[in-house]
């Protein structure tokens, strides 16, 4: 009898300790379901990440962007086509020079410029030459500078007309600062859908004297 109990005993021993491994093998086995899966997350990294070609696209449409937003500036002797409600006319920029006094008149600032300019009319009725003659110029610095209407002697559009396929020439006369370079802007400030906005680039060095 107490042979049979010690048999027990170590069959009850032996099972558990078999038990026991057969746990501990379970619980070292990697768990399938909780395999992270790479593939999936290396897709994801790779749908996240642009390639060198996508970027260099996305850089060309937004140079392209900036160059369509921005305003054309025109150099001298350029002709573009304006748009008003008083009618379309031709603007073209023909010269411009610095003058230290202009008919005995001394300037408020260190220079006067005066800028010689045309019109043609391209519509099919007549506009009121006044009526188009507007303009400011800034300097390098971006200071401006309205137009000087009080002398005589400046070559101003007055209230005459300008007919269907007719020409004529004008001037501006500004007192303003020295400056390298200068940006004479047309219709500024105006919606486009009142008249278009027009800009010449004025290099110092192209001046006529």
């Amino acid at each position: 009898m107490r042979m049979l109990r010690l048999s027990l005993l170590t069959l009850f021993m032996v099972m558990a300790l078999i038990a026991c491994s057969s746990d501990d093998d379970e619980a070292q086995e990697p768990n399938e379901d909780e395999t992270p899966d790479t593939e999936e997350t290396q897709d994801n990294v790779e749908d996240d990440t642009e390639s060198p070609a996508q970027e260099e696209n996305e850089d060309e449409n937004e140079t392209s962007d900036n160059e369509n937003n921005s305003e054309e500036q025109l150099s001298l002797g350029d002709s573009t086509e304006v748009q008003t409600p008083s009618g379309d006319y031709e603007l073209t920029v023909n010269s411009f020079e610095f003058l230290d006094d202009f008919e005995g008149e001394q300037p408020d600032r260190d220079t006067f410029v005066l800028v010689q300019f045309e019109v043609k009319n391209i519509s099919d009725s007549p506009i009121v030459a006044e009526e188009i003659y507007e303009a400011i110029l800034f300097d390098a610095d971006d200071i401006s500078s309205d137009y000087i209407i009080s002398n005589s002697s400046v070559d101003v559009f007055g209230e005459e007309e300008i007919q269907p396929g007719e020409t004529k020439e004008g001037e501006f006369l500004f007192s303003h600062n020295e400056s390298d370079s200068y940006i004479l802007h047309f219709n500024y400030g105006f919606l486009e859908s009142i008249a278009t906005n027009v800009t010449y680039e004025l290099s110092a060095g192209d001046a006529s004297n």
